[in-house]
Order: C-alpha cells, then structure tokens, then sequence
C-alpha cells in the first residue's frame, strides 16, 4: 500500500514543489525505512519500515517518471517509455531475484546499512541534475 495509494497524491505534491524535492523527500522516507529496519526485526520493525520504504519509492519513482517525459521529443515518446520501463522493471526482476540470496549471504543488517550507500548515490544524482536544471536555466 505505501508504494502505490501515494500515486493519488504525488503527482500534486510535484506540481506544488517541484520534482526535485519531491525526489529528495522520497530519498529521506527510504533512509527513514532503513533506520527503522535497522532498529529491530519485530513485526512492526516490518511494516513500519516496509511502509516507509514504499512511500519513499514512489516517490522516487514517480519523480524519475516525471523527468522521463522531460528527456525526449513528442515523436521519441513511445520508445523513450518503452526504454525506461524496459530498464525500471529489468532491474526490478533482477533485484528481486538477488534479494533472497544477497539476504541469505549477507544476513538482515548488512544489506541494510548497504542500502544506505545506494540511496545517497540516487540522492546525488538528483543534487547533480538539480544543479544541470538549474545553470541550464541561467544560462
């Protein structure tokens, strides 16, 4: 439910404060998931994280989705999403696939705290294409 009930919502908070923060607060929510799971392993350990973990995911997804639509021509737009699902989904089924054995070789805490590395590589990727978006815009 965390992943997908904000899709109702996250479209207005883009348009209201723009993409970009949308995309960081989504990265703060999944580090905020990450803290929780890191804290226990207790059923509420569970769905707090996993909720937390959705609704920052959406965010995240729906933003990328949003700078998608940004990134191409009128003309591209049916290989350009093709493209993206192609590669959002591929690495979806290849994550799940791994998840079960990264969790087995490495055990619950590790892969979390691993997970805090992967989230501040996408956070810096959002700062540097903020940073792209706007000296575009001066210029």
């Amino acid at each position: 439910m965390g992943m997908f009930i904000p899709s109702f919502f996250t479209g207005s908070l883009i348009n209201r404060f723009g993409v970009f923060n949308v995309m960081f607060w989504g990265a703060a929510v999944l580090l905020a998931g990450v803290s929780v799971a890191l804290t226990g392993t207790t059923e509420w350990h569970f769905r707090i994280a996993l909720t937390l973990n959705g609704i920052g995911w959406n965010f995240l997804f729906i933003g990328a989705t949003t700078l998608v639509t940004t990134c191409y021509e009128p003309s591209e737009r049916g290989k350009a999403q093709a493209l993206n699902d192609f590669l959002v989904f591929g690495t979806t089924a290849t994550a799940s696939f791994l998840a079960g054995f990264l969790q087995e070789q490495l055990g619950w805490f590790p892969l979390n705290r691993a997970s805090i590395g992967l989230i501040l590589v996408a956070v810096m990727a959002v700062a540097w294409l903020r940073v792209q978006r706007y000296q575009e815009a001066r210029a």
